[in-house]
């Protein structure tokens, strides 16, 4: 077998690189804003939603996934994905006596994203899902 040439090895090693960079996700790390309106569709007897509200929240690399930290509500990433432009997650969080699970997924395109959270609650032997829809984009660098 002969040795590769210079080219060959050059090209073989962009498309290693190409590869490799093509799963990171799109995203430029900072201070987010974020947007986010709630459904909550299986409200027993009704379907109710909610004024959107809006957060600030710094975005790492090692941390892509939008977070609104509220008093009161203890919530647990329990898996990230990344993949190209998307991330996605698995959580678990307790609120007043109730426990939500669920997944979200966001779209970053550099300075935004959009994405979606659903989540199923159970309280008192009630169950109910929760949809929060995601716009967010950066404003600068982290304090």
């Amino acid at each position: 077998m002969l040795p590769p040439t210079k080219p060959a090895l050059g090209a073989l090693l962009l498309g290693l690189s190409l590869t490799a960079s093509a799963a990171a996700p799109d995203v430029h790390t900072g201070l987010w804003e974020t947007t986010l309106s709630t459904e909550m569709p299986g409200m027993p007897g009704m379907s109710m939603s909610m004024p959107p509200i809006t957060y600030s929240s710094c975005i790492r690399e090692n941390d892509l996934v939008p977070k609104n930290e509220q008093p009161g509500q203890d919530c647990q990433v329990l898996e990230t994905n990344a993949d190209g432009g998307e991330v996605s997650w698995r959580m678990r969080c307790t609120s007043q006596g109730a426990n939500f699970e669920g997944n979200g997924r966001v779209t970053y395109t550099g300075d935004s994203f959009s994405g979606r959270i659903v989540m199923d609650m159970a309280q008192g032997g009630q169950s109910m899902q929760m949809i929060q829809n995601l716009q967010g984009h950066r404003l600068g660098e982290c304090p």
